[in-house]
């Protein structure tokens, strides 16, 4: 799991080779925050409010294919006011849940010059803020 900042620079990779292979929880807190995490939570510092998420599997062959599902299937996502016992919502069912069918890059060539320059002002001055 390669985690990035909303510029794109990479703030921490786990995996394999940093975490071993066990199941592991992250807790991704944003710059400013603070409090207490579960114990089992391991915590990433965030330095802006906007994290990208990069999750690879490594197959060998096709017959990984299954195996590699049930990982995909296993992942979560959710709010720290709702762990450990709130809703366990899959990561993939999650993202088709927030109402957007298309793929981002589609979504962007839908918008406005006016739209588009928006939003981009917004998250400018938001990450800016967090920096």
């Amino acid at each position: 799991m390669q985690f990035l900042d909303a510029w794109t620079e990479t703030v921490s990779v786990r995996g394999k080779r940093t975490t071993g292979t066990a199941e592991v929880w992250f807790a991704i807190v944003e710059p400013g925050w603070h409090g207490t995490l579960p114990a089992r939570a391991k915590r990433i510092d965030a330095p802006t409010n906007m994290v990208w998420l990069i999750g690879r599997i490594q197959t060998n062959s096709a017959s990984d294919y299954d195996y590699v599902h049930s990982i995909q299937k296993s992942d979560l996502l959710m709010p720290l006011s709702e762990y450990p016992d709130g809703p366990r919502i899959r990561l993939i069912d999650r993202v088709s849940r927030l109402g957007r069918p298309e793929l981002p890059p589609m979504q962007v060539a839908h918008l406005s010059t006016a739209q588009f320059s928006r939003i981009f002002a917004a998250l400018l001055r938001r990450e800016s803020a967090a920096s």
